[in-house]
């Protein structure tokens, strides 16, 4: 349930107002310990492949190509990435803005892959999904 606003409960009642450094409509306070939070598991990384990237792989293999391209990744920085297509593995340190690139081939078929990271020790849950190139 929503509570009133303090300055509007304030000015219909026509009364002074006094501001505390506590807001009216504050959110209570988040009891979590630090070593909670600080244990959570992270989400898993993003994978920022565009469109027009796919494309190019679908038409390169399409062609005759190799496939290979490059993957960039968002993750949480300085996470230890690792990146699977088709079963073949990578892992990456992310960089300070929580970037990091994959080298990888993809095959013209369906490309399965699996994306997931680990901050201080802590894992992700395993991201999968399936690029179709066939």
């Amino acid at each position: 349930m929503k509570r009133p606003a303090l300055i509007t409960t304030a000015v219909a009642l026509g009364l002074g107002l006094a501001l505390s450094p506590i807001a009216a409509n504050a959110a209570p306070a988040d009891t979590s310990s630090v070593s909670e939070v600080a244990s959570a598991a992270p989400a898993a990384p993003r994978d920022t492949t565009s469109y027009e990237q796919l494309e190019d792989v679908y038409y390169d293999l399409l062609f005759g190509g190799s496939g290979a391209t490059s993957i960039l990744v968002k993750a949480a920085p300085g996470a230890e990435v690792a990146y699977s297509v088709n079963g073949v593995a990578q892992t990456k340190q992310a960089d300070g803005r929580g970037r990091v690139t994959f080298d990888v081939t993809f095959e013209r078929a369906v490309n399965d892959v699996a994306l997931s990271q680990a901050v201080n020790g802590v894992s992700s849950a395993v991201k999968t999904f399936q690029y179709d190139f066939s």
